[in-house]
């Protein structure tokens, strides 16, 4: 049995795609001030004392991380998400060798609290 069209679902989805810049450059544009001065690998967070940049390309080229060592907490954003309490590592990545590295790099760090950029956190999620 096929599914039947629906226009307004349809018409919903474009409007949304096109709202947060999927097909289109309207939503992609940076239109706030100059940003500051560029954060890089192993960098100290600015205004963040204590919490480290992590490059972790793969889901996006220039996907980031931050990493809390004295309390072994990372913010994964989209290199490691969630499901069903468990890390999931880059589902969707424009970059498959690099998804690899940066996950064989994270698997490395002694990490007590993930948290995602989608999911719930999760502790000490290597132990699962």
């Amino acid at each position: 049995m096929r599914q039947p069209f629906d226009l307004r679902a349809a018409t919903g989805f474009v409007h949304a795609a096109a709202t947060s810049g999927f097909g289109t450059f309207r939503g992609m544009l940076w239109r706030g001030e100059p940003p500051g001065t560029p954060i890089n690998d192993g960098d100290e967070l600015p205004g963040a004392r204590g919490w480290f940049v992590i490059a972790t390309p793969g889901h996006t080229d220039d996907h980031v991380s931050f990493w809390h060592p004295t309390t072994r907490t990372l913010l994964s954003g989209d290199a490691i998400i969630t499901v069903n309490t468990r890390p999931v590592f880059a589902p969707g990545c424009v970059d498959g060798a690099a998804a690899a590295q940066t996950e064989r790099r994270l698997r490395d760090l002694p990490i007590e609290t993930l948290l995602p950029g989608h999911g719930k956190p999760v502790r000490n999620p290597w132990d699962r």
